[in-house]
């Protein structure tokens, strides 16, 4: 998990913070690690050391399956947060998965079926 923290979270969130113990981890972040453990991005992990080029087309859909099953999502997601006052970035999970989702490396369908969840647009 800490390499995997290194890679995502210090390479694409700009709420990581070095040095700092973090009870919980984002939901991209966990499910990423989730796929890793079944073989469906070590092929891949390389192309995310670099910046990522997103547009978060399947926003709508990763904000359910993702966002809100996330630690973070009541208290402590500006990217989310109606009331925040400047345009926040997502976290680096979040990034990541939309990344992926984008470049068809994994499928929302897989992300749900990792968790048997069951979302209808």
């Amino acid at each position: 998990m800490e390499e995997l923290k290194e890679l995502i979270c210090k390479t694409h969130c700009i709420f990581y913070k070095e040095n700092k113990k973090e009870e919980y981890s984002c939901k991209g972040l966990i499910v990423i690690e989730d796929l890793l453990e079944r073989g469906s991005l070590a092929k891949i992990i390389d192309e995310l050391k670099a910046p990522l080029e997103v547009t978060f087309k399947h926003d709508r859909v990763l904000s359910e399956v993702v966002c809100r099953r996330c630690d973070f999502f009541i208290d402590g997601c500006d990217f989310r947060d109606t009331k925040c006052s400047y345009e926040a970035p997502p976290c680096g999970g979040f990034l990541v998965i939309s990344y992926l989702t984008e470049k068809k490396i994994i499928s929302v369908e897989d992300i749900k079926r990792l968790y048997a969840i069951s979302y209808r647009l």
